[in-house]
């Protein structure tokens, strides 16, 4: 065999044996581009309160004080709280499970921003393989990232994504035209397997584009540690300097004064985010999503402060980072489609269905030429399926 029938052949195997998984890659990747908008509908009652005639607005502290005041909050160690969006109007506070049996299990616990109401709790993210009594949206995320397979599905999930992106690049290699003029055109009036031929390749091409973007940046998520090692040794990542003013707030044990001072700070800054993992070690973080920054839903403009003196002990701005953090930080808005706006979502969310056309096209491609050949069983098919041609 020469180079391009090995590729064709390796083309054809991972787009025959691993479908099923790219499929599922595409599907549930493409319903995830819309979670933050799809999530409030499906879930209003809690994510979208009624608006009562008279309240009093919640803050940070009392929405807090809210969730510590529920008997189960025992169960759970605080990470995050985000403040309410132009998405879901409540307090989102993620916690661990602390108890035995639900160790590594994560929930959000809503709170509603007119009186404090605690309004219930989802459970997002868990390592127990028999656990599937999730919303749908969070269901679908978790077969995304690991096929509801805990660790070594996750594992399973970035070679698969791995696999992914290379069998699209053979496809591109595998498209290229010895003749360009006909590069792009399809014989709408050819036979039916040509006309799939045709539209595979074309698909493949366009969508292709897409996709190798999705599965580049999807590996990066399935192998975050690795990929970054990587990307700190190829791009510049001498540590950014840190833009720290000598300012403390006015209240250091008041989660909200933290809040006011970087609204003052930003105040056209939205998706605000606060990290209260290391709050019992003497520090509290809050990001926001500035105007025009790549990242609108996991905002990277940072700023921690000491709990014990209030005082400003760390200012990240991404537009500051080094390049490979820089980097790094496309990683998302690359990935969902979010960089591009409401019409690269869009865009993305299409090309998601693209794995399942592909599949079926180059499926029906292959078994017009198996059946051609009058070949019947079990064992026949799977040496058509192992030929090189």
């Amino acid at each position: 065999m020469n180079i391009k029938q090995i590729l064709f052949w390796l083309h054809k195997q991972a787009g025959l044996w691993l479908a099923l998984f790219f499929v599922i890659l595409g599907l549930t990747g493409s319903a995830l581009v819309f979670m933050r908008d799809i999530e409030p509908v499906i879930h209003a009652d809690t994510l979208l309160p009624q608006k009562p005639a008279t309240y009093e607005a919640t803050n940070a502290d009392t929405a807090l004080a809210a969730f510590k005041s529920q008997d189960l909050a025992k169960n759970f160690r605080v990470l995050r709280l985000y403040l309410p969006s132009n998405k879901d109007n409540v307090f989102r506070i993620v916690t661990v499970n602390t108890t035995k049996e639900g160790r590594g299990d994560f929930y959000f616990h809503y709170i509603s921003p007119y009186d404090a109401t605690y309004l219930g709790e989802h459970l997002v993210k868990t390592n127990n393989v028999s656990r599937w009594s999730m919303p749908i949206m969070r269901l679908l995320l978790q077969v995304h990232i690991q096929l509801m397979s805990g660790y070594y599905g996750g594992l399973l999930m970035g070679m698969i994504g791995l696999a992914f992106f290379t069998t699209s690049l053979l496809g591109f290699y595998l498209w290229l035209p010895k003749n360009w003029s006909k590069a792009f055109t399809i014989s709408w009036r050819s036979n039916l397997t040509r006309l799939m031929l045709d539209l595979h390749k074309q698909i493949g091409f366009w969508a292709g584009i897409v996709l190798l973007l999705i599965t580049f940046t999807g590996i990066y998520h399935a192998f975050p540690d690795q990929f970054e090692k990587v990307t700190m040794r190829l791009l510049p990542s001498n540590k950014s300097e840190d833009v720290v003013a000598t300012v403390s707030v006015d209240e250091p044990s008041s989660i909200q004064s933290y809040v006011d001072y970087v609204g003052n700070v930003y105040p056209d800054a939205q998706n605000m985010q606060i990290f209260l993992q290391n709050y019992n070690k003497g520090e509290i973080e809050l990001r926001v999503s500035q105007p025009g920054e790549i990242n609108v839903t996991e905002g990277k403009t940072s700023l921690a402060f000491d709990v014990t003196t209030g005082a400003l002990i760390r200012h990240q701005r991404p537009e500051t980072t080094p390049t490979a953090k820089r980097f790094i930080n496309w990683m998302l808005p690359l990935h969902n489609g979010e960089a591009f706006g409401l019409l690269g979502r869009i865009i993305f969310a299409f090309v998601g269905l693209m794995p399942l056309v592909l599949f079926i096209t180059g499926f029906y491609v292959f078994y017009k030429k198996y059946r051609a050949k009058s070949q019947k069983g079990v064992f026949s098919f799977i040496l058509a399926v192992l030929s090189p041609k």
